[in-house]
């Protein structure tokens, strides 16, 4: 008790001795110091753990809402791009109709082919992965083109109505089973092997119809154009 200060009595049943109640409380808690500096350094402690969940908690938030961001910019122009080849394969089908019902001994043929051509060009830059759709679609307006080539060239002044339609029918006959075969590969999607029979079925028609009348086979490319190495 040299230092002062209240007591407690420590002890069991009658046996008890007095304690300065400093050394109690230095035994179990230690010194002020010490108590200050364990309460500084929980309060350190809980601030980081504190800081760290709001960090993880921004992470969070910021990563869903760019993986939110990116998922929808993936749709946008996924969506954009279906709607830029929905519009070529209409154009396509457009010019191809125009055919159904045409006479070519009415009518200039050549502003419709030209038209088929731009809209078929359209299509295969919009579907550059799609391997032979190209030669096919060439191979189908060299076959238009030569189907109004005959039309024009049996055609006479004195045919009956029955006789002028007989010969319009294969221009009509042609324009149909391309929109058909068009909506077909829309629908169900293109298979090469598919492709290469339609193409060698087109390029034999125009062979056998250019035998028939005697014309030279137009030529497979232009003499003057070469590729550029």
């Amino acid at each position: 008790m040299s230092r002062g200060g209240a007591a407690v009595l420590v002890g069991r049943g009658d046996e008890k001795i007095s304690v300065p109640l400093w050394i109690h409380l230095q035994g179990i808690q230690g010194s002020g110091a010490g108590r200050g500096q364990l309460t500084f350094l929980c309060e350190d402690v809980g601030m980081e753990v504190t800081a760290l969940i709001v960090s993880l908690l921004s992470l969070s938030v910021a990563f869903g809402g760019t993986y939110l961001s990116n998922k929808r910019a993936k749709e946008a122009l996924h969506e954009s791009r279906r709607a830029s080849a929905d519009a070529r394969w209409s154009a396509l089908q457009e010019a191809v109709q125009r055919f159904i019902g045409f006479d070519p001994t009415a009518e200039p043929i050549g502003e419709r082919l030209a038209n088929l051509r731009i809209s078929m060009i359209a299509l295969v830059d919009e579907l550059h992965e799609v391997e032979g759709l190209d030669e096919w679609l060439e191979a189908e307006r060299v076959l238009g083109a030569t189907i109004g080539r005959q039309v024009m060239e049996v055609a006479k002044p004195g045919d009956t109505v029955e006789r002028h339609l007989k010969n319009l029918d294969p221009v009509m006959s042609w324009a149909q089973a391309l929109s058909g075969n068009l909506r077909h590969f829309r629908s169900v999607g293109f298979e090469g092997r598919v492709l290469l029979r339609l193409r060698t079925h087109a390029a034999d028609a125009v062979q056998k119809l250019h035998a028939r009348h005697g014309w030279d086979l137009p030529p497979d490319s232009n003499p003057r154009l070469h590729p550029l190495v």
